[in-house]
C-alpha cells in the first residue's frame, strides 16, 4: 500500500464526498487520524488533487469504467455524466449573450444560438450546415484538374 498524508480542512472543502464524511466529528479519519483504503492508488492520487486543487483531472491511462467506479465510491459526481438542468442551460445561455427579458430579441437569439430551442430553429441550423457542405462539395471539385482544364477546341465565334 501507499501511505497519503493531507489536511483535514483540505478533506472538509467538498461537502457530501466520503472524505469530507470521513473527517467529520464522529468519523473515522477524524477520530483515528487516519483510515485504510483498498483502491486505485493512481485513481486515489487524482481524488486527492481534486480536494486540494478543485480540479477533477483523471489519468489518462485509466479506462472512463474503473475512474467512474471510483468516483461513485468517493462519491463525487462524474463531470462527464452530469445533465445540466434548465436553470443551468439558461445561466449558461445568458453568458453567451442571451437577452435577459422574454421577446422577440430572445427568441431571435434562440432561432440562432440554440437549435433545441425550437422546430424553426432546427431547420434553420440544418439548413445552414446543408449550405455549408455544399460550399464544402463546390470547393473540393473546383479543385479537381478535370474540372480546371481549359479545352482549345472550345471557341466562340472562331476566337
Amino acid at each position: 500500500g501507499k501511505i497519503f498524508r493531507t489536511f483535514l480542512r483540505t478533506l472538509l472543502k467538498h461537502p457530501g464526498t466520503l472524505l469530507c464524511e470521513m473527517s467529520q466529528p464522529g468519523g473515522e479519519l477524524y477520530e483515528d487520524g487516519f483510515v485504510f483504503l483498498d483502491r486505485d492508488e493512481w485513481c486515489f492520487t487524482a481524488v486527492l488533487n481534486f480536494y486540494r486543487t478543485d480540479r477533477l483531472a483523471p489519468p489518462t491511462w485509466i479506462p472512463d469504467e474503473v475512474w467512474h467506479t471510483e468516483l461513485v465510491f468517493f462519491k463525487i459526481e462524474n463531470p462527464a455524466f452530469k445533465v445540466p438542468t434548465a436553470e443551468e442551460i439558461d445561466q449558461e445561455q445568458l453568458m453567451q449573450g442571451k437577452p435577459e427579458t422574454p421577446g422577440l430579441r430572445q427568441n431571435v437569439w434562440l432561432l440562432w444560438e440554440d437549435p433545441s430551442s425550437s422546430q424553426y430553429a432546427k431547420f434553420l441550423s440544418s439548413f445552414i450546415i446543408f449550405i455549408i457542405v455544399i460550399g464544402v462539395v463546390g470547393f473540393v471539385i473546383d479543385t479537381l484538374p478535370w474540372v480546371r482544364a481549359v479545352s482549345n477546341t472550345e471557341t466562340w465565334m472562331g476566337m
